[in-house]
């Protein structure tokens, strides 16, 4: 059950990027989690491999963020570099071990989550873009603190920033099918976009789930529902790690919301009040109505079930 490889319902999105690749030093996509961020910029990063661009890929984390250099540490080690603090010695290193590209093509570098960049790891990625020895492809999660370094990329027009929405019905029903590599029943389809609202890292849980479990199954007309949908294992899981991640008065704010949704605002202290406007930046709660902004509920009807 393999997913189909091509980007559904993110052409203008690429398009973007191809723009971005054109007219400056990279782009900065930011979306909420599981919207397809990271597929999105590899989709294209594919292609640019494949005009005979040089690609590299770094992994920030909350690790590497206590470590000075610490998202570019692989690197650095094969150009033993490890204790350098000269931007130049760094930038230059970095583009000589990625090789030679086609002459039009700046070596690629792709940073996933760059707001767990470390400080100094952010100062050489803004260095390697102004300096065009480089172009840069970075995501961050809606809702999180943009490194000032990356920030002004993005303002100074040296990077684009492209923000990603989740995707709609018609193209919540192409990805499943990909995954199952056949036609959906229309209840069937109505019933994963009921479930995960477009979000494609929880369509792909949810139907590996409910087919390991024999909920989605094939029938006369594609792949059908065989009882009611309750998330599983690999979705549960998937929830609980994103909400086990906040601290401990972000993840009671979000469980008092599910579990009491809809929750007036003014029923909030005023410390939970920030945590809901933090909270609701970061794609974990909304609000009822935009306009009035007085009561909160879940961002995704998936965080009740597992809380």
């Amino acid at each position: 059950m393999d997913a189909a490889r091509q980007v559904v319902g993110r052409e203008s999105d690429l398009d973007s990027l191809r723009a971005a690749l054109r007219s400056a030093s990279g782009a900065l996509v930011v979306g909420p989690a599981g919207v397809g961020k990271t597929h999105l910029v590899h989709s294209f990063l594919g292609e640019v491999a494949a005009r005979g661009g040089r690609i590299e890929t770094f992994v920030a984390s909350q690790t590497t963020q206590q470590i000075p250099l610490g998202a570019l540490s692989p690197v650095l080690a094969q150009a033993k570099l490890v204790n350098s603090s000269k931007f130049e010695q760094l930038t230059q290193a970095i583009c000589a071990l990625l090789g030679d590209s086609e002459e039009s093509l700046a070596p690629a570098l792709m940073f996933d989550d760059v707001d767990l960049l470390d400080a100094a790891s952010a100062d050489v990625v803004h260095q390697l873009a102004s300096s065009r020895q480089a172009s840069v492809w970075l995501t961050i999660r809606s809702g999180e603190p943009i490194p000032a370094p990356i920030e002004s990329l993005w303002r100074s027009g040296n990077i684009h920033r492209i923000d990603l929405e989740p995707i709609n019905r018609d193209c919540a029903t192409r990805i499943a099918e990909g995954f199952l590599e056949g036609a959906l029943a229309r209840s069937a389809a109505d019933a994963l976009w009921d479930l995960t609202l477009g979000v494609p890292l929880y369509l792909r849980e949810a139907v590996h789930d409910f087919v390991a479990s024999g909920l989605l199954r094939q029938g006369k007309q594609g792949w059908e529902i065989d009882g009611p949908l309750e998330p599983g294992h690999r979705l549960q899981d998937l929830l609980l790690r994103r909400i086990e991640r906040l601290s401990a008065v972000d993840r009671g704010l979000v469980e008092m919301v599910a579990l009491a949704e809809p929750l007036a605002a003014s029923l909030l202290s005023l410390g939970d009040q920030d945590a809901a406007l933090k909270l609701v930046r970061r794609g974990l709660l909304q609000w009822r109505d935009s306009t009035t902004r007085d009561v909160l509920v879940s961002a995704h009807p998936l965080f009740a079930s597992c809380t």
